[in-house]
């Protein structure tokens, strides 16, 4: 099975899936595809195995790390990072907001997230690559390199920024070792791609 789009526009897709629906069996599945396709990983892809009869474990740990209703232990959003504050709705989630309208998207409201929840910045990255390879695919190689340079900088402007903050209490938190997995996983592969 090829990855749609490219392995980094597929990484994207699996990495923020687990987010958006962090329980549902056809995350975990996709997630595990990604893993074995691209060798990348192996520890998270053993334990994604692992969890495959029960993926509502990962459901539950990472609300309780992420969504609450009780006090966010690993909170997903930027502004939380970059402001030192637990602060939603900052200037930086304007800032990234910006971005996303570059390339003509939009937040879902029924997700009730802002701009700079986790998800919506994978997501980003995901759209901004898989057009990227859409374009190199029909010969359009400025285009295509154009949308590269646009995740490159939002990579380094924001998630990159405090990927690795959010890994690190991702790691200090999570009960399943999945999520400790993932966390080193994510911010591994978005400070790759800053430089890639």
């Amino acid at each position: 099975m090829s990855l749609p789009f490219g392995a980094q526009a597929a990484h994207y897709q699996a990495f923020k899936d687990m987010v958006f629906q962090p329980g549902l069996a056809k995350s975990l599945d996709a997630l595990i595809a990604v893993l074995e396709q691209s060798g990348l990983y192996p520890e998270l892809l053993a334990e994604a195995r692992t969890l495959r009869p029960e993926p509502q474990r990962l459901e539950y740990d990472f609300n309780r790390m992420c969504i609450g209703p009780y006090r966010l232990t690993v909170p997903p959003y930027e502004s939380v990072y970059r402001s030192g504050k637990s602060v939603l709705n900052s200037h930086h989630t304007v800032d990234v907001h910006a971005y996303y309208q570059q390339l003509g998207l939009t937040i879902e409201p029924r997700f009730n997230e802002p701009a700079d929840y986790i998800g919506n910045e994978l997501e980003f990255l995901y759209c901004a690559s898989a057009l990227a390879s859409e374009h190199r695919r029909a010969g359009h190689d400025e285009v295509a390199e154009e949308l590269d340079q646009l995740a490159r900088q939002f990579l380094t402007e924001h998630l990159g920024l405090w990927c690795g903050d959010f890994a690190d209490k991702m790691v200090a938190n999570a009960r399943e070792p999945f999520w400790r997995l993932y966390g080193v996983a994510l911010n591994h592969y978005v400070q790759s791609q800053m430089t890639h």
